[in-house]
Formats: structure tokens, C-alpha cells, sequence
């Protein structure tokens, strides 16, 4: 995923353990190069990796929530799918583990290398899809 700003060249965000910190990787000439962050297990709460805004899913688990540790108003997820497991739509959510609102609220069948891109709504707390390829 690629987004084009208007930020100084050079820019280097420091690393560490919250999402925020490595959400992007580096920012030359307003380009902003986000990390590939580890591979996760699907399950019924996905948990994203704390070292990257685009990873695999890897299992054929149902997803009905993904937490919200770390993540930023805005905050941009993209996953790339290993096997088939079902995205639900609209799940009530569980603690930390927010409901992932689809486009025309019908849950999302994936296939191996199917894509899953959402945005974390702060406001009313879920996340949202801005873009699949099936």
C-alpha cells in the first residue's frame, strides 16, 4: 500500500512496541512505505501484529472481531489471506476486540490470496472495509 503526502524528506519514525510507533516504516519525499508485519494464525479475535499494517492470515478459523490494541483513529490494516476463512460482518464486540463492518454487510468468503483492507473508526469503535480483492 502506497499513500503520498507532502512531509519532508528524510523522515524515520522510531520503532517500538505500540502499532502506532511502526506504522510507517520510512517517509522519503512524501511517500509513506508501510511495514509487512508478521504472519497471524486466523481466529475468532484476531490479533494483528504489533510490527506491521499488512500481514498474512494464515488458518481457515472464522474471523468475527480484531482488536483495537494499538490501532490509531485511521488506522489502516491490510490482510492477505493464506487459506479461507469466513470475515464476519457486524459481530458484537468483545472487549478489546472490535466488529468489522463490510461493504453491503455480507460476510466475506476469501480465498487463498484474497485481500482484506480496513480502517479503525475511533468514533464507533469498529472497523471498516475500504477495499477487498476476492
Amino acid at each position: 500500500m502506497t499513500f503520498y503526502g507532502s512531509l519532508p524528506d528524510p523522515l524515520r519514525l522510531p520503532a517500538g512496541d505500540l502499532r502506532p510507533a511502526n506504522i510507517v516504516d520510512s517517509i522519503r519525499g512524501g511517500l509513506f512505505i508501510y511495514s509487512m508485519g508478521d504472519s497471524v494464525a486466523s481466529a475468532n479475535n484476531l490479533a494483528p501484529p504489533s510490527n506491521g499494517l499488512i500481514f498474512h492470515v494464515t488458518g481457515a478459523t472464522q474471523i468475527n472481531l480484531i482488536s483495537n490494541l494499538g490501532a490509531l483513529g485511521g488506522s489502516p490494516l491490510t490482510m492477505i489471506f493464506d487459506s479461507t476463512p469466513v470475515v464476519k460482518n457486524n459481530q458484537a464486540a468483545s472487549g478489546d476486540y472490535k466488529p468489522i463492518i463490510l461493504n453491503a454487510g455480507v460476510d466475506f468468503a476469501t480465498a487463498v490470496n484474497s485481500t482484506l483492507s480496513v480502517v479503525y473508526d475511533t468514533k464507533n469503535n469498529v472497523f471498516i472495509e475500504t477495499g477487498r480483492k476476492a
